[in-house]
């Protein structure tokens, strides 16, 4: 079967076909969705209506070019980071109060054996 590209479907045409919550994904992806036919469009699309949405995004990523696959490992890194920079100031926050908490624990229990 020939690709959606080979038969002449543009991304602008995708877009037309593809229901308005999807549509970031084909602008962000088009050339990937474009290697498909018909019947693995369809495929992903249940995949992503069935909620299996990391399958439907492995999917997209072996189709990637080198360049295309480079770059959205470059964002998906990037975001990594930015998540993990976050986690550990959140984790400094429950340390400290979880340490505050339990200093007023020690002088309550000292308090309570009278030391």
């Amino acid at each position: 079967m020939a690709t959606l590209k080979e038969q002449g479907v543009t991304i602008e045409k995708l877009l037309e076909q593809i229901p308005e919550p999807l549509q970031g994904v084909v602008t962000t992806y088009g050339p990937s969705l474009l290697a498909m036919t018909y019947d693995e469009l369809w495929q992903w699309l249940e995949l992503i209506t069935q909620g299996n949405t990391e399958l439907a995004y492995k999917t997209i990523v072996n189709r990637l070019t080198n360049s295309e696959f480079a770059t959205e490992w470059e964002t998906n890194l990037a975001k990594w980071k930015k998540l993990n920079a976050e986690n550990v100031e959140f984790l400094k926050v429950v340390n400290a109060a979880q340490s505050a908490v339990l200093r007023a624990l020690i002088q309550v229990v000292l308090i309570l054996i009278g030391i």
